[in-house]
């Protein structure tokens, strides 16, 4: 186990850390090792000195000896004495003259050993930054907390210590310190190496392995296989752990399914599942509910889609009535799936209380309220007539909470005309009270063809005191109030931050002067009001287009017939890349605003046209006027990327699977020689004329995209959820002609060519995406392309755009309108997840011809492979879908 430090939030539960080792230690050895260090510094030298002296000494008293040799061999007396006394000198300061030798080599050896260790353990970092999630969904990690070494050891994977309620801090007794082994000694080194497979088996600490199956907050575990770093000595008593508790945040198994990589702490009482491998998921927050209903067919001269729904009673004298579904229109028709362990509890016949707009915080409170679906929609751009499918998109008063209305405008006197609820939290202050907050207008939304009868629509900001079971305990107050410019219109509701606090809506404009769109943020601020920012204006340029042509004629100024046109056409465009607001949610407390990621595109066109009338083909009996033209034409458009959708905070909600593109080349040329007649001297004659015409043309090319058809079905920040509908088609065409007078269309103005085509098939597709990746896909629509071999006249000069002017134009580039948020065809859309579990329903009557219409059904809900077999017991193809999804 080892001490981390927080560095910074990567999203979702991972961060960046540094992971501290036991370096204290070290810096004291550092520190004693320095003194000693310094401390030789002095002593070294000191002791060479005194080796010096000592060796000096012996040589003095050496070469003493050395001079009396000669007299002793020559027998001067007293010479012996002489030698045998400095003998007995020399032998103590030899000895003396080695221990200082000793001395220094001992010194000097301490000294290098110092220096070697010092620099060794000057060079152990005291940490290392790494990656690593964090065991539960806990999102705000700082300071100092502890880590887990997966399998007791360092090297073998780091988590973040569970850090709900706080219990991420490092705690010493717990979490211990990571002791470098290159500080360590060589008995500490072995020591340490001979004991840790045992430590590791028989006193484990922490394991990965694999969830095989769960039951409520208990589960069965699959170890991962785990071998000591030391003699890769296997570490696992057991592989596989049975009923082991889970003991996760503040739902415990709600969290985990079959299959979850978790986990496992070892305690005195056995193993306990504490927290995932990766990628943590938080404890669900809400359930779902949703209604089930059937597309009936259409009806009307607008094929609008016909809705059947279901609910009480369901059962009479003589048994259940259409079971599960209960009788047609019948009430209470709404049904809930709550999380429950790692499944959903799916329970029949609730009260219809509850709207497509919500919101929610994390004590698991959530409020809804009548709407479209999504998060973003533009009324003006479908014109709802708000029946079948779309009855519940329409506005109305009341604000819901567990199946309930808690409170119904219409019937508060401060309310007054206002009773279209366009947003709603709750509210804590500071002394502990509890207030709904409530938003609301007095129109749904202003038509375009009577604002310059009627003022900017106006909301005003109520709010009422409510108890701890969401029931209001005093009169309704009037907090604000702001009336739009009359040109400008929401193209989302009021969505508060989770402490409901705060509150913003997109909002768009100028609706009569599409040239100057701009989209701006309409802040609510519980204290201050309401506040407006501008956050994209169309007037802002992204790019040029520019346009050169040139044209030039000769005439035969003798008989005024023209001789030679020559034109060429250059016309190039740019755009750079640029981002377009779709809307702004708030997740948390945070302002979040989703783009529209449009790439750069770079477009250029070349193009020649060459004309030549009045010379004569003199080879000939008779000689013949001479017809030539040509013309060529080359392009390219090419996008730095596919387009997407991604928010502020990074993240991905839609990614277009191609890159629109094309390539052409053109070429064609003519040669004519007219037929002559008249007469000779041998009467009169007729000179049959001939020619030829050849031509080429290529096209690759990918066409299409999100603004195909229908655009942006559905959009949700919070749950990163995003429906789309887009088409297009592909293809490769080449064709050519090559032919002569001998033809008998040559001339006539319509040569076929003859050549192939590839691809050449439209496809519309309706996608989910929930989570940055895609979630399902349906083929919408398969239609053959409108690419044709074509016939040519002998001159389409049309086909250069060459037009015979001469011009140079300069053209700012401006950004292309917003895509469409919703779409007239939409039935119901929505996406949500709680923890492990997610659902996501996704409806149209979509358009497949000018009077036909066909019903395209997304369903998807966690645990079910066919949600609509295994919970309506219904067949999709026949209708049946889980209608309205919203949380509870």
């Amino acid at each position: 186990m080892s001490k981390g430090v927080i560095l910074g939030h990567l999203g979702e539960g991972r961060y960046l850390v540094r992971q501290e080792l036991a370096i204290q230690r070290i810096k004291d050895e550092i520190t004693r090792l320095s003194e000693r260090i310094a401390k030789l510094a002095t002593d070294l030298p000191a002791a060479q000195v005194a080796l010096i002296e000592a060796e000096d000494a012996v040589k003095d008293v050496a070469r003493k000896i050395d001079l009396l040799i000669p007299d002793y061999r020559a027998g001067v007396d007293g010479a012996r004495k002489q030698i045998v006394d400095l003998q007995r000198e020399l032998v103590p300061l030899q000895s003396a003259a080695r221990q200082a030798q000793i001395k220094v080599s001992d010194l000097t050896s301490e000294n290098l050993a110092a220096l070697k260790r010092r620099n060794l353990l000057q060079s152990i970092p005291e940490g290392r930054e790494l990656e690593a999630w964090c065991a539960d969904y806990t999102l705000d990690l700082s300071g100092t907390v502890g880590l887990v070494d997966v399998n007791d050891e360092g090297g073998q994977g780091v988590i973040i210590q569970p850090g709900f309620n706080g219990s991420a801090d490092y705690d010493r007794r717990r979490d211990g310190a990571l002791f470098p082994a290159l500080a360590q000694t060589g008995i500490q080194t072995y020591f340490n190496a001979a004991l840790l497979p045992g430590v590791q088996k028989w006193l484990p600490r922490y394991r990965v392995g694999v969830i095989t199956s769960i039951s409520g907050d208990v589960c069965n575990v699959t170890l991962d296989a785990a071998v000591s770093s030391a003699q890769d000595l296997p570490i696992n008593v057991k592989d596989v752990l049975a009923e082991v508790p889970i003991l996760y945040m503040d739902c415990d198994g709600a969290a985990f399914k079959t299959g979850d990589r978790v986990l496992v702490r070892f305690t005195q009482s056995g193993p306990l599942v504490v927290g995932f491998e990766r990628e943590p998921v938080p404890c669900s927050l809400f359930g779902f509910v949703f209604e089930p209903a059937r597309y009936a067919g259409v009806r009307g001269t607008n094929y609008t889609a016909v809705k059947e729904t279901y609910g009480k009673p369901f059962d009479d004298m003589n048994g259940p009535i259409n079971y599960p579904l209960g009788t047609v229109s019948g009430t209470d028709g709404a049904w809930t799936a709550l999380p429950n362990g790692g499944q959903l509890f799916i329970e029949r016949g609730k009260a219809r209380n509850y709207g497509n707009k919500n919101w929610f915080n994390s004590d698991k409170l959530v409020l809804s309220w009548s709407g479209p679906p999504g998060r973003a929609h533009r009324l003006d751009q479908y014109d709802p007539n708000f029946s079948s499918f779309k009855r519940v998109w329409k506005t109305r008063p009341y604000v819901f909470h567990d199946l309930d209305i808690i409170l119904d405008l219409t019937t508060e006197a401060a309310a007054g005309d206002f009773d279209h609820v366009l947003g709603a939290a709750v509210h804590t202050d500071i002394e502990g009270s509890r207030w709904l907050i409530v938003v609301a207008s007095d129109n749904e939304f202003i038509p375009l063809d009577v604002r310059d009868s009627l003022p900017g629509q106006t909301f005003k900001v109520f709010r009422v005191a409510v108890d701890g079971n969401m029931q209001p305990t005093g009169a309704l107050e009037f907090l604000h109030q702001y009336t739009m410019p009359v040109e400008m219109m929401y193209q989302s509701h009021f969505y508060f931050s989770e402490d409901g606090t705060k509150a913003v809506c997109t909002i768009v404009g100028d609706l009569l002067d599409p040239d100057n769109l701009h989209i701006d943020l309409l802040r609510y601020d519980l204290q201050s009001g309401f506040s407006v920012e501008q956050i994209w204006s169309r007037a802002q340029p992204i790019g040029s287009r520019s346009r050169t042509s040139t044209w030039a004629q000769e005439n035969n100024t003798g008989t005024g017939r023209l001789l030679t046109k020559t034109g060429t056409l250059t016309v190039n465009y740019q755009a750079a890349p640029h981002s377009v607001p779709i809307y702004c949610d708030f997740v948390g407390n945070d302002e979040v605003i989703a783009y529209e990621v449009r790439p750069a595109v770079n477009s250029n066109a070349s193009a020649r046209y060459d004309f030549e009338e009045g010379s004569f083909d003199h080879s000939r009996e008779h000689p013949a006027p001479i017809s030539e033209w040509s013309g060529s034409r080359s392009s390219s458009e090419a996008r730095s990327a596919p387009f997407s959708v991604v928010t502020s905070a990074g993240r991905v909600l839609f990614q277009m699977p191609f890159t629109p593109q094309e390539n052409s080349n053109f070429q064609y040329d003519y040669f004519s020689v007219a037929t002559v007649s008249g007469s000779d001297e041998n009467g009169s004659f007729v000179q049959p004329g001939y020619g030829t015409f050849s031509l080429s043309n290529s096209v690759t090319a990918q066409v299409g995209g999100i603004d195909w058809e229908e655009n942006l079905l559905a959009i949700d920040i919070r749950f990163e959820f995003c429906a789309v509908a887009y088409g297009g088609y592909d293809y490769d065409l080449n064709e050519s002609i090559s032919t002569s007078s001998d033809n008998p269309d040559f001339g006539t103005g319509g040569v076929q060519a003859t050549g192939s085509i590839s691809g050449n098939e439209i496809v519309e597709v309706v996608e989910v995406w929930m989570g940055g990746s895609l979630h399902q896909r349906e083929e919408a629509l398969r239609l053959a392309g409108p690419i044709e071999i074509s016939a040519y006249s002998q001159d389409p000069i049309a086909v250069t755009g060459i037009n015979a002017s001469n011009e140079s134009i300069q053209e700012t580039v401006y950004p292309e309108l917003p895509l469409k948020i919703g779409s007239p065809y939409l039935l119901t859309a929505a996406g949500y997840r709680s923890g492990v579990h997610a659902i996501s329903s996704v409806g149209m009557n979509y358009r497949t011809g000018s009077t036909t219409r066909k019903p395209i059904l997304l369903q998807h809900v966690s645990g079910y492979q066919d949600p609509v077999d295994e919970i309506l017991e219904r067949n999709l193809v026949d209708g049946y879908l889980l209608c309205s999804v919203g949380l509870v």
